[in-house]
């Protein structure tokens, strides 16, 4: 009897020691799975920041994208719309009429006296020109401002709708078939400069313009 109690207290120990051993496999793969799992959230996390991350970066890249084409339409029209204001300001000074008794297309603008075309004449011209200091010539040369790129242009005629005048070139542009009235400060001389080339969808028409100003016989 007592051989046999021995014997039942070994089976005992032996079955609760298999019990635990296979109740610490059991936590120890429960750990595993735990871990591999928390593993596997944290890469779909990652994936998930990764792809916003992704997201963010194009969406920031298309904004600047779009930033600086409307800056560059921006300034394509503003360029565009001054040319057309120059046009739409030398259409006005050619309309406009001097004061006087005599009709408007043969009296100077300056003292009033006849004159064969619109503007001032001769003598009011030389006068005026000097008394600014008018530094270029019919026929001139030059490089024009203020119409979108610094562009090459020629000097057409100098005229005074007034004694207040103070834009008294007329300007036509190479390669354009435009013209404007300008003041001294938006001219320079032909040979002063050497200006950089403009932007892409300028440099073609720019190009043309040069060509025609440095032509034969110019």
């Amino acid at each position: 009897m007592k051989v046999d109690g021995a014997m039942a207290t070994a089976d005992s120990y032996k079955r609760a020691g298999k019990a635990s051993k296979e109740a610490a496999r059991t936590a120890k793969v429960k750990v595993e799975l735990d871990a591999t799992t928390a593993g596997a959230d944290s890469d779909r996390r990652s994936g998930r920041k990764a792809a916003k991350d992704k997201h963010d970066k194009a969406s920031k890249e298309a904004a600047r994208t779009a930033k600086v084409k409307v800056e560059l339409d921006a300034t394509t029209a503003g360029a565009d719309s001054d040319r057309r204001s120059g046009r739409k300001a030398a259409s006005n000074k050619d309309d406009k009429g001097a004061s006087g008794s005599c009709p408007p297309e043969v009296c100077c603008g300056v003292c009033g006296t006849a004159v064969e075309r619109k503007g001032s004449c001769q003598d009011c011209t030389s006068a005026l020109s000097a008394q600014l200091g008018l530094r270029h010539a019919v026929g001139d040369r030059v490089w024009c401002s203020g119409y979108g790129p610094r562009w090459p242009a020629k000097v057409d005629m100098i005229s005074f709708d007034g004694a207040e005048d103070r834009e008294p070139y007329c300007v036509s542009f190479y390669g354009e078939n435009t013209k404007a009235w300008v003041s001294e400060a938006k001219l320079m001389f032909w040979g002063s400069i050497k200006p950089s080339r403009p932007a892409k969808r300028w440099q073609r028409r720019f190009d043309v313009a040069v060509a025609a100003a440095e032509g034969p016989g110019k």
